[in-house]
């Protein structure tokens, strides 16, 4: 007679669960990735507004004798530290909600538990997206004449 019950991991029970639901992981994926786009255009938006604010600053910095590569890297440096910050206060905000919370879609699912590798994964994912945020800011700020950046009226 067949076995009436079967032991399985625990990973090996999720994946069976959520694989009940189709193409739910594809569907996931999708969604993060379109999360994680819209993220990046919102961080690269504030840098160039934060760029176009500090204008006369940069043409200070050029005019004190910064380089065109020094001033690029200071504006691709700050989005990453700022998109660092953010996305290591939420991955450890995430991490320690969901464990310290209980959560476990009420019975439905057995709890939740986000791994250091995730946290570290967005941790990694929020470098990257400050990174290339801070990329045309930057061109913008080291190509900026020091004429022309002190001759706007704001």
């Amino acid at each position: 007679s067949a076995p009436s019950t079967r032991t399985e991991s625990e990973q090996a029970f999720q994946a069976g669960f959520v694989s009940m639901y189709g193409n739910l992981p594809f569907v996931l994926r999708l969604v993060g990735l379109a999360i994680v786009f819209s993220i990046l255009l919102i961080a690269a938006n504030t840098m160039m507004v934060s760029m176009r604010e500090r204008t006369s600053e940069f043409a200070v910095l050029k005019t004190l004798g910064f380089t065109d590569g020094a001033v690029f890297a200071m504006v691709v440096a700050e989005a990453a530290v700022i998109t660092v910050g953010g996305g290591t206060i939420g991955a450890l905000a995430a991490k320690f909600g969901i464990e310290k919370s209980g959560f476990n879609m009420l019975g439905f699912l057995p709890s939740m538990t986000v791994y250091w590798s995730t946290v570290f994964t967005g941790i990694g994912i929020a470098l990257l997206i400050g990174a290339v945020s801070g990329l045309i800011p930057a061109l913008q700020a080291s190509r900026l004449r020091i004429v022309d950046a002190l001759r706007r009226v704001e």
